[in-house]
């Protein structure tokens, strides 16, 4: 006879399909993590760590910075022209005076 407290057989086996189940996935997981890994990683460097770029960001920090530079000359462009313009004004309001 079994007491209340003494799990079943049917449960015991329940739990261990259920164990052997979660095991499979976690097994399936390591190995798409292990594949990644070797996959997309590159070799550790000095400091055991892995010197990882994306390249989607290296793309995009590149664009941010032709951008920047384009800005930069644009702005110098128009203090130039800011710069011309007020000498203009400061000439004709001096000829009107």
């Amino acid at each position: 006879t079994s007491s209340i407290t003494e799990p079943s057989i049917e449960w015991l086996e329940h739990r261990l399909n259920s164990l052997n189940q979660c095991l499979i996935h976690f097994e399936q997981a390591y190995q798409f993590i292990e594949s990644y890994w070797k996959a997309y990683l590159p070799v550790k460097n000095s400091y055991d760590e892995h010197p990882f770029n994306d390249p989607r960001l290296v793309n995009e920090n590149k664009e941010l910075r032709i951008s920047q530079s384009k800005y930069m000359q644009e702005l110098q462009s128009l203090r130039q022209k800011y710069k011309e313009q007020s000498v203009y004004m400061d000439q004709v309001l001096s000829q009107l005076t």
